[in-house]
């Protein structure tokens, strides 16, 4: 394998977007999660709070230096870390994984990392089924009080998927090179390959959590009456 498989979206929506999308990732009822027991990885509601204190206190200092606009939609992105399903790690494992991944991108973008940990949200969803399991760890785009848009561009996802691979190396000793995911013959799916097929249903699962309630189905407006003009009038 080139990498170990790596998810990147943006969430979008403002605060709507986001508080739905960590719902989701931490109901344990969503259609999605029915084979999945989940495990936050550390102060999961801490974290989201100061994702959301970001972003007020970036419009406070607008605010202050008189500046009109600039409102930002997409207040975080996602990374999903996912391993072939044969492929088992233990919850402190991937907390370990998940550290030395949020390290390694802090260094690589220069940020500061207390501060970018501070609102790093992650989710663990250790799957007891097809899928393979995964973590989603949500890194802050505002981060004292000023929009990176370093972190929604490409070199972040080059350092994600390079520190994802290094760390499963340091902590479980499997090197992506040398892993050839498993072969299955095919079934209803025209897919030959069990890994792709369940990395599918990762990425409808993110796609899930992101519109999962963003956009509610419009109530059909009542169709008015056309006037018939051959109706008598009375």
């Amino acid at each position: 394998m080139k990498n170990w498989t790596v998810v990147v979206k943006q969430i979008k929506k403002q605060k709507v977007g986001f508080i739905n999308h960590t719902n989701y990732l931490l109901n344990p009822n969503a259609d999605s999660h029915k084979n999945t027991i989940i495990k936050p990885i550390g102060d999961v509601q801490r974290a989201i709070d100061n994702t959301l204190q970001e972003v007020e206190n970036r419009k406070l200092l607008r605010k202050k230096q008189g500046k009109r606009g600039g409102a930002i939609q997409n207040f975080s992105t996602s990374f999903v870390l996912a391993l072939p399903t044969e492929i088992k790690a233990s919850g402190k494992e991937w907390a370990k994984i998940t550290t030395l991944v949020l390290q390694k991108l802090v260094s690589d973008l220069s940020l500061d990392y207390e501060l970018v940990r501070g609102c790093a949200v992650a989710v663990l969803h250790d799957e007891q089924g097809m899928k393979p399991s995964h973590v989603h760890l949500l890194i802050p785009n505002i981060i004292d009080g000023t929009f990176h848009k370093e972190i929604t561009q490409h070199k972040s996802l080059y350092s994600v998927k390079r520190g994802f691979n290094k760390a499963f190396l340091e902590t479980l000793g499997l090197d992506h090179k040398k892993y050839h995911p498993k072969k299955e013959l095919p079934k209803e799916s025209p897919m030959d390959d069990a890994y792709d097929q369940a990395l599918e249903e990762i990425r409808k699962e993110v796609n899930d959590a992101l519109n999962k309630d963003i956009n509610p189905p419009k109530k059909p407006r009542p169709r008015r009456r056309r006037s018939n003009p051959f109706d008598s009038k009375n």
